[in-house]
């Protein structure tokens, strides 16, 4: 049987789905997405990333989603400005049957042997034997990254409370990066209601 750890997404109609998105979401990710939000639509406000990080992780956005969340809504946005729920809505997901629904299935001319037994959290389901091909590779490429990460040496100093300066002298930002938040609306980013005192503040809180 095919096992999967992760979140089942139910619709209005009671239909239930699972991500393709199988790895995990990093604050350097969000950085640098933040980034690429900030370069394409410059004349969104710093409320507006605050809000976005943290819908984004109670979405469970994955590192690979939010990516390719990013990219479409820079793609397709045919607005001055997007909205935060365009960012939220971009999804690849793949329909999850129930027993009673593969019964249907066969009963309708459906071939049971084009769909696999899959466990999500103690819950049995079927679903099409090329997804699960899709979503196997999901995890195996999230496990080499985690893998390769447990032996990685860390050679940044850890402090709770950076300057966007210190932030780039220890790695945490890119100079690309770096001259674009310097810029008066990206310090008030950093800096919004006297909660934060840098960038790393944001994504981590």
């Amino acid at each position: 049987m095919f096992q999967v750890n992760s979140q089942i997404w139910t619709n209005e109609q009671g239909e239930n789905f699972i991500s393709h998105y199988q790895d995990k979401l990093s604050k350097e990710e969000i950085i640098k997405q933040i980034a690429n939000i900030k370069c394409s639509f410059p004349s969104l406000p710093p409320e507006f990333y605050l809000l976005f990080s943290e819908r984004i992780r109670d979405n469970k956005f994955t590192d690979k989603r939010l990516r390719d969340s990013v990219a479409h809504v820079i793609d397709t946005c045919v607005y001055p400005n997007p909205t935060i729920a365009q960012f939220l809505s971009f999804d690849k997901r793949e329909k999850l049957y129930t027993r009673n629904e593969m019964l249907k299935i066969v009963n309708d001319g459906g071939v049971w042997n084009h769909y696999e037994k899959v466990e999500i959290k103690n819950e049995t389901f079927w679903i099409k034997k090329n997804a699960t091909q899709i979503i196997t590779e999901k995890q195996n490429e999230t496990k080499k990254k985690e893998q390769s990460q447990q032996y990685k040496p860390e050679t940044k100093e850890e402090g709770k409370h950076l300057t966007v300066d210190e932030a780039y002298k220890q790695g945490y930002i890119t100079k690309w990066f770096y001259d674009l938040i310097t810029d008066e609306g990206a310090k008030q980013l950093a800096k919004h209601n006297n909660k934060f005192k840098s960038i790393k503040d944001i994504v981590s809180k």
